[in-house]
């Protein structure tokens, strides 16, 4: 059997280490359960009333947490590429953080259109990226009526 020498055993601790990381930074996009959904809302041109905001059903809720579970990350986003006014708010159930109070309300999840590929995410730790789904990408270009 041969040796193994110190250096390659670091070079592939520095890459396993770089690798962990990269996937720890990037701002994916993730998994919502709907039972931890405790409200959506849609804001665009489409809907008629004096605020501009509709409560989803039931139906849409589950619809739109199926798509968002399914959208595929594309880049960090840049703050430019938002020029439309549709978008989707998620609001997830308040959470009890070990050693904390329970939070008066849960996170918040911006869903928001844009003039070119996909729909921007923001989150309230300020990750905001790119992300695409089809039909998501349709239903925000229904409510800016285009």
């Amino acid at each position: 059997m041969k040796k193994i020498s110190v250096a390659t055993v670091m070079v592939l601790l520095v890459a396993v280490g770089w690798l962990v990381w990269s996937r720890q930074s990037s701002p994916q996009n993730t998994t919502i359960a709907i039972e931890d959904v405790q409200n959506v809302r849609f804001l665009g041109q489409s809907i008629q009333n004096e605020d501009g905001w509709r409560h989803a059903t039931e139906f849409e809720s589950k619809q739109i947490i199926n798509w968002f579970n399914s959208a595929k990350y594309i880049k960090q986003a840049d703050k430019q590429q938002v020029d439309n006014s549709a978008s989707i708010i998620i609001e997830l159930k308040p959470t009890e953080k070990e050693g904390d109070p329970v939070l008066e309300r849960g996170e918040i999840i911006m869903i928001v259109n844009t003039s070119n590929e996909g729909f921007e995410v923001q989150k309230e730790e300020n990750v905001t990226y790119l992300a695409e789904q089809e039909e998501l990408k349709q239903f925000l270009n229904k409510l800016d009526n285009l």
